[in-house]
């Protein structure tokens, strides 16, 4: 199976604990996409910072969206979002 790596501009994030709604400015997911586009968060960098995904403890789809909520190796808790209709 031949994994890719993309660059995918159309998440948005919120940083579990303390739970408050950010802005996506400078968000930047690298994603496995096998089977569909962006199928799983490997890592990402916001505001400056690259996180790599340690774990992806729940995932879960809405109308037009994939929520995933990730811990980090440095054990901070974040849900990604992937609006699938955005453009």
């Amino acid at each position: 199976m031949l994994r890719q790596k993309r660059k995918v501009r159309l998440f948005s994030i919120r940083e579990c604990y303390p739970i408050k709604n950010l802005e996506m400015n400078n968000l930047k997911v690298s994603c496995y996409s096998g089977h569909t586009y962006a199928e799983e968060p490997r890592s990402f960098e916001w505001q400056g910072e690259e996180y790599e995904v340690a774990e992806i403890e729940k995932a879960w789809q809405e109308p037009g969206e994939r929520h995933f909520q990730v811990r980090t190796r440095d054990n901070k808790m974040f849900q990604l979002c992937y609006n699938e209709t955005e453009k």
